[in-house]
């Protein structure tokens, strides 16, 4: 194509065709350098034979130039292999993603310039070994983000509010929690964390002190033995371990020192009062229960023997169904208060003691219901009848009749088929009878514990 439009423009003399020309050249001077423009040796063989035509060339030239061109790909095949790993990391390198930087790693993969190369190649290197380089661009001080769309600031709006709400109860948590970490830092850390046991300022140590100086002055400084008579038949025995297995000599004798004082430690105390608060809970709920099912079934039977008879079948009128929500609308407030406070006192003697075998569990107020409400039913029998008994064993106390005349113009005075609260008036005052508190027999039930 290049030969026919330079023989027509020579011929014609066409402008058209001398033009076609020049850009016929600037593409091929634009175009990628192919395996021949590289090698230094196949242009110049390539030249060679390209401008002798095609008349010119014989077999051994031919066999020469693909020769040379098996020689160049044997040669490109070896550099790659010897240099797989290099090239994988410059094509893998995310610097090298742009359209320079692929010139560059081009440039420095591709074998060194022997001065042969075309004067466009050779005015780009010049150009660009030229300019000066790119200065690096220094981290922004400021970072500028973009606005908070209006569906995600609404949203975090309601979550910044629903956190202050939550975090308003937290912390009266968290208050209570500082203040019985406060107040129980001494029982959970003990007295030596805080307190040295060996000053004599201490009891402990005043304590010590003075048993030190008692042990002293009993050894004899000549023989270092004790002044006794009963020191020779001791002397050599074995000691008695078993009261000195599991505490030291110092709480072993402070446990003497309480027990001959009838002093009971602060964790026994505490166990006692628990059990106390938990015993008369319970059996407060048990009445609750007991009142809610006689009032139920008095209101539907007026007889004992039917009431007696309808226990002994089905009875769905007491059932827990039935009386849950009767007794929670009643109850249910003051029993979750008293379950909170109770739980909060089994955590104290808990805290308080020594042995983890000995700690209680927490009440659960839907459990203790349910073992209560089990309690009762089963022995409501024996609780209808011992309500029946105190019914008819109740006093009836009637008041004196006294005459008219007391009474202020007779205003006050009973008619017939009337009555009235005057000294004449006949009515019955029904009282229950005192019910026995049994005091000490409480004192001994505590002390057995």
């Amino acid at each position: 194509m290049k030969s026919f439009l330079r023989t027509y423009s020579k011929s014609k003399n066409s402008a058209l065709a001398e033009r076609f020309l020049q850009i016929l050249d600037e593409q091929i001077s634009h175009l990628t350098a192919s395996v021949i423009d590289r090698d230094p040796t196949l242009k110049k063989l390539y030249e060679k034979y390209e401008a002798g035509g095609s008349g010119h060339r014989d077999n051994s030239g031919q066999n020469e130039l693909e020769r040379a061109i098996e020689d160049s790909q044997k040669q490109e095949h070896e550099f790659r292999d010897k240099f797989q790993k290099e090239i994988a990391y410059v094509q893998s390198e995310k610097l090298l993603r742009s359209r320079q930087a692929r010139d560059l790693a081009d440039t420095i993969t591709n074998p060194p310039w022997s001065g042969t190369e075309r004067t466009s190649d050779t005015a780009l290197r010049m150009i660009v070994d030229s300019m000066p380089k790119a200065k690096a661009v220094g981290r922004q001080k400021t970072i500028i983000t973009p606005p908070v769309p209006i569906s995600d600031r609404i949203k975090n709006a309601k979550e910044s509010s629903l956190d202050y709400k939550v975090s308003k109860t937290d912390k009266n948590d968290k208050n209570k929690d500082d203040n019985f970490r406060e107040l129980y830092k001494e029982r959970l850390m003990g007295p030596s964390m805080f307190v040295d046991a060996t000053s004599p300022k201490a009891t402990l140590g005043l304590i010590g002190s003075m048993a030190d100086a008692r042990i002293n002055a009993a050894i004899d400084q000549k023989t270092g033995k004790f002044e006794s008579g009963d020191m020779d038949s001791v002397r050599g025995k074995p000691l008695d371990r078993d009261r000195l297995a599991n505490s030291t000599d110092t709480n072993f004798f402070l446990n003497e020192i309480l027990n001959k004082q009838d002093c009971l430690p602060p964790w026994i105390e505490s166990q006692q009062g628990t059990q106390r608060e938990i015993s008369t809970f319970r059996l407060d709920l048990e009445k609750k229960w007991f009142n809610i099912m006689i009032r139920k079934l008095s209101d539907r039977f007026h007889d004992k023997m039917e009431m007696l008879r309808y226990l002994d079948t089905d009875a769905r009128a007491i059932s827990m169904a039935a009386l849950k929500d009767q007794f929670t609308q009643s109850h249910d407030k003051y029993m979750s208060a008293k379950v909170d406070s109770l739980n909060q006192a089994i955590r104290s003697y808990n805290l308080q003691c020594p042995s983890s075998s000995l700690h209680k569990w927490k009440l659960v107020k839907d459990l203790e219901l349910q073992r209560l409400y089990d309690q009762v039913r089963s022995n409501i029998k024996l609780l209808v009848e011992g309500w029946y008994s105190e019914q008819t064993t109740t006093r009836r106390i009637d008041p004196k009749v006294k005459g008219s005349s007391d009474s202020f113009i007779g205003v006050f005075d009973s008619a017939k088929g009337s009555l009235s609260i005057g000294s004449g008036s006949q009515y019955n005052v029904i009282e229950r009878p005192k019910e026995q508190l049994h005091f000490w027999k409480l004192v001994k039930q505590i002390f057995k514990l």
